[in-house]
């Protein structure tokens, strides 16, 4: 990471930083909610990734609203992705505490000083918010009418959420075996990070589209104090043609999600050697690769179902003739998978012929 500013005597309590690009249909209800929170020591940083629209007239036009809180950076080149301008906010950055948001999120009035708070009271690295807030009929409009509805994609256990600010265990198997079950989802805005822990342990993001599940990891695996907080004070905008969701050419997007399984997954196991445990439980190391290869080859399933396996074939072997190696390990991932799903399919059709068997003796 590059040169990091020092914090200062006055420092803020929480620095926002938000990557931008072309949002200036969202921009302004964005910087609106974090003008009106109860807690105002606060700095807004905009990181503009060359927008081509409104969207720096917009933010330009909040300054003298914020009152010498609000800095606008500006990218000399587009990243294409939030990695980048995540990681300009954390070099300009001052606060004790950092929030990622998304330029076309919301937060709630006292959703600042709520993780605030929490953050003090346990002395937490990482606050994890369980849940978060989506529009009840999923669309991009909001405004006072709107009904929110709170949602999670974490699979939670019996226990259910938490009712308080809760230190989770410092125990890294035991923290494996909840990431393993699906007890922690990645989204970075759903998470306050204490500004210090990322700089002490050299964090960035890695510059693919799969940057915040991989960052996320990480903090799960480093930080002392992780809280989970049962906030829910962030609004999460589901938008079609949002960097996100949006979904180009299959003959762009394939190797684009190729390129993601296959870098990605070795920047997990370079991070995983660092730590003997999953040297001695090598299921958790193989769980972390399956978790990661699986999220990104769901954005694949409209893909696969629309188009013939002859088509989807004949790009990805371009990709892999293409490609300086092999990766044994992704070759060993995809073979596994493929027999797996080969006994599934055969214990099905079983299961129907044998279905189909009783429900004609049963006539």
């Amino acid at each position: 990471m590059a040169k990091i500013l020092k914090n200062n005597s006055s420092q803020p309590k929480i620095s926002v930083i938000i990557p931008m690009y072309n949002t200036e249909k969202y921009i302004s209800q964005c910087l609106e909610s974090i003008l009106n929170q109860t807690l105002q020591d606060y700095e807004v940083i905009v990181v503009d990734d060359c927008s081509t629209d409104d969207s720096v007239k917009i933010t330009e036009n909040f300054i003298p609203k914020f009152k010498g809180r609000l800095k606008i950076f500006h990218h000399k080149k587009n990243s294409g992705g939030c990695a980048i301008p995540r990681n300009t906010g954390i070099k300009i950055s001052s606060g004790k505490y950092i929030l990622f948001m998304d330029s076309d999120d919301i937060l709630l009035k006292n959703a600042l000083a709520e993780l605030y708070d929490a953050a003090e009271k346990t002395q937490a690295d990482v606050l994890h918010e369980e849940r978060f807030l989506i529009t009840k009929d999923r669309s991009e409009e909001v405004d006072g009418k709107t009904q929110l509805v709170p949602i999670t994609w974490e699979r939670k256990d019996e226990k259910g959420f938490v009712k308080k600010p809760t230190v989770i265990t410092d125990n890294l198997f035991e923290r494996l075996q909840q990431y393993s079950r699906g007890q922690f989802y990645w989204n970075i805005w759903s998470k306050l990070f204490r500004r210090d822990f990322i700089i002490e342990n050299c964090l960035e993001f890695v510059n693919l589209s799969a940057e915040d599940m991989i960052f996320s990891f990480q903090c799960l695996c480093l930080a002392k104090n992780y809280v989970r907080v049962p906030s829910v004070i962030y609004f999460y905008r589901i938008r079609q043609d949002s960097i996100a969701h949006r979904r180009p050419p299959m003959e762009e997007y394939i190797p684009k999600q190729l390129k993601i399984i296959i870098e990605g997954s070795k920047f997990l196991r370079d991070f995983m050697k660092n730590f003997k445990i999953f040297e001695e439980h090598p299921e958790f190391k193989q769980n972390v690769t399956d978790i990661f290869i699986r999220e990104h080859f769901n954005h694949l399933r409209n893909i696969y179902a629309t188009t013939p396996i002859h088509e989807i074939n004949r790009v990805v072997e371009k990709e892999f003739l293409n490609a300086s190696h092999i990766d044994a390990a992704l070759v060993s991932y995809f073979f596994n998978q493929a027999n797996f799903f080969r006994v599934l399919y055969t214990q099905s059709q079983q299961q129907l012929i044998q279905l189909q068997n009783q429900n004609s003796t049963s006539k």
